[in-house]
């Protein structure tokens, strides 16, 4: 582990700096000489501001892992909170996942519905995958998982991130469960 700021973006200057390799590609003139000088390549010619710009850019990510398990605990908050809801159904929960992602479904409600109940509260979720929202298919994903398709359009997607605070998951458990609760109890004595 590179702790010294200085040491690491040297070791982010030797990564990015290392020229492609590209078979049958013609090679500029590298410079050097037969001694292996400058290894053969003309001095000066990396782009030191993209390589400092890279090695700045890493230093703000910060600590990935730790950044994971705040949000995983906020996905976690948030899946246990909506857990006295009947008919709470949370894909793939008790596995490893995707620490940001929480998918699931509020019983037999249509997801536009409760997308619409969220846009009450300006929370944002989406239905479907990731890579095709907005459409009215099921999530492919849920399709390969032979999630039933009446189950699947049913599924919403709540993402989560380094913005997200516990402040925000509260304000949706405190706002959310008396929206759904109506809807809720009419599909379970249909």
């Amino acid at each position: 582990v590179l702790h010294d700021r200085r040491q690491r973006a040297a070791a982010v200057g030797r990564v990015a700096a290392q020229p492609a390799q590209h078979p049958g590609q013609h090679q500029p003139d590298r410079g050097g000489d037969a001694a292996g000088r400058h290894q053969c390549r003309r001095g000066g010619t990396e782009n030191l501001p993209a390589i400092v710009g890279l090695a700045a850019a890493l230093d703000r990510l910060g600590d990935l892992a730790a950044q994971a398990e705040q949000v995983a605990g906020l996905r976690d908050a948030l899946e246990r909170g909506l857990a006295e809801l009947p008919g709470l159904h949370v894909w793939c929960q008790g596995v490893p996942r995707l620490p940001g992602t929480s998918y699931l479904r509020f019983g037999m409600v249509d997801a536009d519905v409760v997308l619409q109940r969220l846009s009450r509260l300006n929370v944002a979720a989406s239905s479907g995958a990731a890579c095709s929202s907005g459409g009215s298919e099921p999530s492919h994903v849920l399709t390969a998982m032979s999630v039933p398709r009446d189950e699947a359009l049913c599924a919403i997607r709540f993402s989560l991130g380094d913005e997200t605070r516990a402040e925000d998951i509260a304000l949706l458990l405190n706002s959310l469960p008396a929206l759904l609760e109506p809807l809720l109890s009419v599909a379970a004595e249909s």
